[in-house]
């Protein structure tokens, strides 16, 4: 046991810096879009994490019957200032478009509350 030790170490420490390291890295994060609408109404929507003037990640949902849970984008990101940007198609013609910044710090999931804008 003690030779393989040293090895476990190493290996636990490497977990580590793969999972999270240390805040230099970028990880895996799953965001959660949560919006002002009834979600029954969404036809399609269209949802964006920005860097400054960097395109991190987009997805696009389309439901014909409007969407049936909160949308949901898995993508590596690094701690720091980042734009979430929804635009949506609504199931009477109308469009609506949401911006929120936020700060992923250590979580590995976060919501996303996105208001109506003022």
């Amino acid at each position: 046991m003690k030779k393989r030790l040293p090895f476990l170490i190493l290996l636990g420490l490497g977990f580590v810096l793969w999972r999270s390291g240390f805040g230099f890295l970028a990880s895996e994060r799953t965001i959660t879009w949560r919006l002002p609408l009834q979600y029954a109404d969404v036809r399609r929507l269209e949802v964006q994490i920005w860097d400054q003037d960097s395109l991190l990640g987009r997805q696009e949902f389309t439901s014909p019957a409007g969407l049936t849970s909160e949308p949901e984008l898995k993508l590596p990101l690094e701690r720091g200032q980042h734009r979430a940007v929804a635009s949506v198609w609504l199931a009477d013609a109308g469009t609506a478009s949401f911006q929120q910044d936020f700060d992923p710090g250590s979580d590995t999931s976060l919501v996303i509350e996105l208001s109506r804008p003022r």
